[in-house]
């Protein structure tokens, strides 16, 4: 593994260690802006020539507005599969950088609050994160690197439809907030898609935990606007601002009726889990996932004290495949995987 990755792997004091605003239901926010670099083709576009030029610009630029011990720009040809999927376990990146071939790169701040992906589905994609419901504070952050950047790249922009991007729904700001939620109790309930119809009805797009094209583990999902065009970046906000307190109330009103009307079975579900992570020899990340999931909520609900939801949060990114083969030191094949996995996670709750 890239010595860089690994130092952010073994970091005890990560993103993932933060406690956030309304954090029982929200896991993280993200904003993320599109934007391209004006006389240069769309990606799919590129020559070889202009993918190296893009990199060599933004390299540069990045060396004169950034503090150079904050950051690491890693190039994504010369890095490891294993290396590309701890950052996307990460947040880092997103599944259509790891499948990209051809030259593109990543900046990451050793804080893990930012990462700068050059050339995915745009030349850039420039994302801030943080810990709970706090839009704002990346918010903040995104402008603050987009304005930077701006002063040193010429990005392509139109008086009419704004920062013109690869993809229409994008167009205008470029921005797409997102926030990642737990919802185990809607889930249970059989609440979820009564919920998530009126997400869609609020103009909102529901995925995975990694984003487009995923699928949802642990009951994490991903919410976040659906278009840019004809929307000022501070509606985007304001509306998610509005709209994400609704569905955390949502969950927390389902998770008030289980303690009510099925609080043996929540308690069952929560301690069977417990039972299985303690003892299990192999474990899919799946399954581990999910008794994870309702280990997590027992802890917001204080149905369970044995293990905070702290340490909880970090064990759902430390039983991922590519985290495993870090503490591994080597690749795991499948069976590997199973048993390291079980085994982490008994020696992490016993």
């Amino acid at each position: 593994m890239d010595a860089r990755i690994a130092q952010l792997v073994t970091n005890a004091d990560t993103r993932f260690s933060r406690r956030g605003p309304e954090s029982d239901v929200v896991f993280s926010s993200r904003v993320r802006l599109a934007r391209n670099l004006a006389g240069y083709p769309f990606v799919d576009r590129l020559s070889v020539f202009d993918r190296e030029k893009i990199v060599s610009t933004f390299t540069k630029a990045s060396a004169e507005l950034l503090d150079p011990d904050s950051y690491f720009l890693l190039n994504a040809s010369e890095l490891e599969q294993a290396d590309l999927l701890c950052l996307l376990e990460r947040q880092l990146v997103s599944r259509e950088f790891l499948d990209g071939e051809q030259e593109r790169a990543v900046l990451v701040e050793r804080a893990e609050n930012f990462s700068i992906m050059v050339i995915e589905e745009d030349h850039l994609r420039i994302q801030a994160l943080a810990a709970g419901f706090d839009l704002e504070t990346p918010w903040r952050r995104v402008n603050d690197l987009d304005n930077s950047y701006e002063e040193h790249l010429p990005f392509a922009f139109d008086e009419k439809h704004g920062y013109l991007t690869a993809c229409p729904t994008n167009v205008g700001t470029g921005a797409r907030l997102s926030v990642m939620l737990h919802l185990p109790a809607l889930i249970l309930t059989n609440e979820s898609e009564r919920a998530f119809r009126a997400i869609q009805k609020m103009k909102l797009e529901l995925r995975g935990l990694y984003g487009e094209g995923s699928k949802p583990l642990g009951d994490f999902y991903q919410v976040s606007n659906q278009a840019t065009l004809g929307m000022a970046e501070e509606e985007i906000l304001h509306h998610l601002l509005t709209v994400i307190p609704k569905v955390v109330e949502y969950e927390r009103k389902a998770r008030e009726r289980l303690v009510e009307k099925e609080e043996q079975q929540t308690l069952d579900r929560i301690y069977r889990g417990v039972g299985i992570l303690k003892s299990a020899r192999k474990i899919r990340a799946e399954e581990a996932m999910s008794h994870l999931s309702y280990l997590r909520m027992g802890a917001h609900l204080g149905l369970q004290q044995e293990v905070p939801a702290e340490k909880i949060d970090e064990l759902f990114l430390r039983i991922q495949p590519a985290h495993l083969e870090q503490a591994a030191g080597r690749p795991l094949d499948e069976d590997e995987a199973l048993a390291a996995r079980a085994e982490y996670l008994r020696r992490e709750l016993a």
